[in-house]
């Protein structure tokens, strides 16, 4: 199980950056996909790790 967006994170939502966040991690997880070409082995653990890296660059 990969969790992603407003599940992943806590925000206030006065600020709406659940949407934003969603989008980043859908886009985060599809690049992995794509470079695994569909190996799940570790996905979790190496999504998280790039989803982070993701993060501090747009935040």
């Amino acid at each position: 199980m990969i969790i992603i967006g407003d599940a992943y994170t806590q925000f206030n939502p006065t600020y709406a950056q659940g949407m934003t966040v969603s989008a980043s991690s859908a886009d985060a997880l599809a690049t992995l996909l794509r470079e695994r070409n569909g190996a799940f082995a570790g996905l979790g653990h190496e999504f998280q790790n790039a989803w982070r890296k993701s993060s501090r660059r747009h935040g």
